[in-house]
Parts: structure tokens; C-alpha cells; sequence
């Protein structure tokens, strides 16, 4: 993104230098791959969408290691917090609307590496994590 960043932009560079970033519309699109530990390597593939400011913004997973072709892989929404559009579940009444989201970009990203971790956790255990 350009030195005139956006505070998204800022936030972005600032969690993952690395990531790729565009403006789609009124959005601020970036993705990120993200890994759920050092040991077991397995990468998702995150996308996330927020408001210019970075003030409010929504986490979709592209890309699910343990199925590349659903990225639920076969969990229901109430156990593995992803829903069939790619959609997560940051938390408490979390949103697929940008505008409507209570997260920032911050919490979203953040969230979402959880998630990724907590994901492994779930397929490999049958249970997910709670912090």
C-alpha cells in the first residue's frame, strides 16, 4: 500500500509486514497466511476486511490445510467456528458485515491466528479451545 496508508494499512503493516493489501470499494482488503505452530506447520490462508480506519472489520478463511476444498473441513459452525462462506466466528456477537462488525483489525487478526491454532486443535482432539 501507498505511504498515504490508511490506519488499516498502518495496523496491518505493523501485525505482518508481509501481508498483501488492496482497497476494494469502501474496504481495505488483506491477506495473510498464517500457521498454527512451529511444530505442525499446517498454513491457513486469512482473509480480512475492514473499514479504512481500522475500526471495524471481519476475518474470512481461504484456505483450510485439513480440507483445501471446504474450508468448514466438515465441522458445523457452533463446533469449528467457520462458516461455509469462509466466514469466522471472532467471538460474541461477531458479524460477516464489515459495517456492523464489533471488532477491529487488530482484534480480528489477532482472533483469527487463534483460530487458525484452536482449528488444529479441534481436528486433531475433537475439542476447541477456549482461552
Amino acid at each position: 500500500m501507498s505511504s498515504g496508508e490508511s490506519g488499516a494499512a498502518a495496523i496491518m503493516r505493523r501485525l505482518n509486514p508481509g501481508a498483501v493489501g488492496r482497497h476494494q470499494g469502501r474496504e481495505v482488503v488483506f491477506i495473510e497466511d498464517v500457521r498454527d505452530s512451529e511444530s505442525d506447520s499446517r498454513w491457513y490462508r486469512i482473509e480480512y476486511r475492514s473499514n479504512p480506519a481500522g475500526t471495524r472489520a471481519i476475518a474470512i478463511c481461504l484456505s483450510n490445510p485439513w480440507n483445501r476444498n471446504d474450508v468448514t473441513a466438515g465441522t458445523e459452525a457452533s463446533s469449528g467456528h467457520v462458516y461455509t462462506s469462509g466466514g469466522l466466528c471472532l467471538g460474541s456477537g461477531s458479524h460477516q458485515n464489515v459495517s456492523t462488525s464489533r471488532y477491529s483489525l487488530e482484534q480480528a487478526v489477532l482472533r483469527a491466528r487463534y483460530w487458525a491454532v484452536a482449528f488444529s486443535v479441534l481436528k486433531e482432539t475433537g475439542s476447541f479451545p477456549n482461552p
